[in-house]
């Protein structure tokens, strides 16, 4: 991203520990300060939409500033578990952003017959496929959005507001 790592550090907090992102969705956002497994905070985000219940749960397991570094674990209320972690890089430009997930589905794979281990690892395949789709297409919207945030906090800046 062109903006300075610090600049996307502050955003990633705001968005994920402050939970704006999932305001700015609709969602109610409740913040998790009473709970050992949730040692760094969390959060609880609930939206409703024609009776479907929306409801995930983040466990923050690192905040590091030094790093910028953002770990968690969020369960979601179809009975899906996902672990992630964002790490903000300098480069010369600005930054990178890597994002590393691994989730875990209840999901049923339907099959006739025997269900084989080819089945699965298909099933999976797609899965994976769909995910990475989504969240490039996320976070090249996501990108646009913080670097036009940080070029009208630049234009402030120098206009001297």
């Amino acid at each position: 991203m062109s903006v300075p790592p610090d600049f996307l550090w502050a955003e990633l907090k705001r968005m994920y520990v402050l939970a704006e992102k999932f305001r700015d969705q609709g969602f109610t956002v409740e913040q998790i300060t009473d709970d050992s497994t949730a040692w760094l905070g969390g959060t609880i985000i609930t939206k409703v939409d024609q009776g479907r219940v929306d409801r995930r749960i983040a466990r923050f397991t690192a905040i590091d500033d030094a790093r910028r570094l953002l770990a968690l674990e969020a369960d979601y209320a179809d009975g899906m578990s996902v672990l992630a972690s964002y790490e903000v890089t300098p480069t010369a430009g600005g930054c990178t952003l890597r994002l590393v997930a691994h989730a875990r589905s209840t999901e049923r794979i339907a099959h006739s017959g025997e269900l084989r281990q080819s089945d699965v690892q298909r099933h999976v395949r797609r899965l994976v496929a769909d995910a990475e789709e989504g969240l490039r297409a996320e976070w090249q919207v996501q990108k646009q959005r913080i670097e036009a945030l940080h070029r009208d906090a630049a234009s402030a800046k120098a206009a001297g507001k």
